[in-house]
């Protein structure tokens, strides 16, 4: 997990470099010293690979466990989304409940 996270913050880290180079706030050189030119797929394959890596973190770290005997109730959530009183439930309660 903790490689996964430092990985993530790399990732975070050039993307953000990245942005710079697009920008013009940031230069980085080629071995003949040229400037080297902003790639987007370099860009958007670093944000994908961060996303994936997000998701992998939220599943694996940061999702709370579940007890197997844990019978607290999951409440119900109700969400008005209109001003015509119309409602979205979330987890509604069952009658055999």
């Amino acid at each position: 997990m903790a490689m996964m996270y430092e990985q993530y913050e790399r990732l975070i880290a050039e993307i953000k470099n990245q942005e710079k180079i697009e920008r013009k706030e940031m230069t980085r050189l080629n071995k003949d010293g040229s400037e080297k030119a902003y790639n987007l797929i370099t860009h958007m394959d670093l944000v994908e690979r961060a996303a994936n890596l997000a998701e992998k973190l939220m599943k694996y770290g940061y999702t709370p466990a579940k007890d197997d005997d844990d019978d607290t109730p999951t409440p119900t959530l109700n969400i008005n989304l209109t001003t015509d009183n119309t409602t979205f439930t979330l987890n509604p309660r069952r009658d055999d409940e």
